[in-house]
């Protein structure tokens, strides 16, 4: 049991007297545990959260992404930027023609 414990002393008709209080405090200390342990899985979980939301303005020749600050960035850097999303470069089989039509 978790306990708080309050004391005072007093002289009382000559006499030294203590007094002392003691409450239950179990309650108290399991909701706060509890209150520690939600912000704290709130606070994991805000860590985590970096995704990208709602319509991305996306240019139609160069592929560039214009961000909140209406900058553009090339698409990999802005989904490296908004999200935990790892980019891989690659090329697909009708660039590789394309651009490499030897290979």
């Amino acid at each position: 049991m978790d306990v708080e414990l309050s004391s005072n002393g007093a002289v009382y008709r000559g006499k030294k007297l203590i007094f002392c209080i003691c409450r239950d405090i179990s309650k108290r200390k399991k909701a706060k545990k509890e209150r520690e342990e939600l912000i704290q899985r709130l606070q994991d979980s805000l860590a985590e959260i970096k995704t990208l939301r709602g319509i991305l303005p996306l240019c139609s020749f160069c592929k560039k992404i214009r961000d909140d600050q209406g900058y553009w960035e090339q698409v990999d850097v802005y989904i490296n930027k908004y999200s935990e999303a790892d980019i891989s470069h690659s090329i697909c089989p009708e660039c590789l023609k394309k651009h490499y039509p030897d290979v």
